[in-house]
């Protein structure tokens, strides 16, 4: 009678620190992207701001063409928000546009668009400081025009 021999398989395997490697490697795929996630949602944050600020620039200036009612934009230290003043019957609902947490508010004055032409009668200008980009973001009102320039410059 023949007994059949089993092949023997060799059996490799994992130590302790190689478990432990491969784990902290995976791992790192998931919080690298969420910790840089983080940073890159407060980036576009300020961005978004920008733009919603230099579009409610000019939908005011807009609102007091069409509506031929005077309309203004101001700072209120109060809220650290810029409030928009647009006549009451108009469909205007974002009044309101709160200032990020990462900016700073460094010079600012009321900009008041005239009925029927939206020109804007002095040289005010809206300064922003970013500290962690370390950058003046600069929104200078041309006189007569109602338009305004932006500058960025590092600090």
């Amino acid at each position: 009678m023949r007994i059949a021999k089993t092949k023997q398989h060799l059996t490799e395997a994992y130590t302790l620190a190689e478990t432990i490697m491969v784990l902290m490697v995976s791992l790192s795929f998931f919080i690298f992207p969420v910790l840089s996630f983080h940073s890159l949602e407060k980036e576009q944050s300020i961005h978004r701001f920008f733009d919603q600020l230099e579009k409610r620039i000019d939908l005011v200036q807009q609102s007091a063409i069409i509506h031929q009612q005077a309309t203004r934009f101001y700072y209120d230290p109060n809220r650290h928000s810029l409030l928009f003043e647009v006549p009451s019957y108009s469909s205007m609902e974002w009044q309101v546009l709160p200032i990020p947490e990462a900016l700073t508010i460094q010079r600012h004055a009321p900009i008041t668009y005239a009925a029927k032409t939206g020109n804007e009668s002095s040289l005010k200008a809206y300064e922003f400081y970013w500290s962690e980009k370390k950058q003046r973001i600069i929104y200078q009102f041309q006189l007569g025009g109602g338009r305004y320039i932006k500058k960025i410059q590092a600090s």
